[in-house]
């Protein structure tokens, strides 16, 4: 049985055979025109009902337009059929964590840790879940983990930005911050909370300067 939910159906793409919807959907996806997307792909489902990358599309698909409880089942469904993967898992603990489901989103986390103990996006995620849970120290030493498996892991060192900062270490935010925007220039999250830390520590000009970078950037 599959998980329910789409927009209002595929009729724009009547008269089109399985593989065009897919192709069509992830082109929608791509476009992040996410209802026409889930119609394009649920249309295709049936020819490829064990299709790991289409029922992928459709998590995602589901998750970006902000239906988490659908989006949980799909990648319920991708961990099936790919079971000794550990990327499923952390995608079901990402929608789960986006519902504040953490506890339910720490023990995917570790599942998928349990298959591949050097799985950088668990450890980051399962340290964002940890902090939300009010266990920061465990959290830092996950965001630590992630670095250590995947140098230069910008998410982690953004995240590790975030724990310093919330613990008043200034200096040790903006080094955080700093590195994962050596890393990936475009980070728009990371120039916010840089700027964030700027102001925070008087430096006005340069916090301003921060937060202009990420409205281009957003643009």
């Amino acid at each position: 049985m599959k998980p329910k939910g789409g927009g209002a159906g595929p009729k724009a793409e009547d008269g089109l055979g399985p593989v065009e919807l897919r192709h069509k959907g992830e082109m929608y996806l791509n476009l992040e025109n996410y209802p026409r997307a889930c119609d394009c792909l649920l249309a295709a489902l049936p020819s490829f009902p064990d299709d790991p990358k289409l029922v992928e599309m459709l998590g995602e698909a589901f998750a970006r337009r902000g239906d988490f409880p659908v989006a949980v089942q799909w990648f319920k469904r991708l961990t099936a059929l790919l079971p000794d993967d550990p990327r499923p898992l952390v995608l079901g603990g990402d929608a789960l964590a986006f519902q504040g489901r953490f506890r339910e989103a720490e023990a995917k986390y570790r599942e998928a840790l349990a298959i591949d103990s050097r799985c950088a996006p668990a450890w980051c995620n399962l340290g964002v879940a940890c902090v939300r849970l009010n266990r920061e120290d465990e959290g830092l030493e996950c965001y630590d983990r992630a670095l250590e498996v995947q140098p230069g892991y910008a998410g982690a060192l953004y995240n590790k930005g975030i724990y310093h900062y919330l613990n008043d270490r200034h200096d040790e935010s903006l080094a955080c911050y700093d590195e994962a925007l050596r890393i990936d220039p475009e980070f728009k999250d990371a120039w916010v909370s840089k700027g964030v830390v700027l102001s925070a520590m008087g430096e006005k000009e340069k916090a301003l300067a921060c937060f202009n970078r990420a409205e281009q950037l957003a643009d």
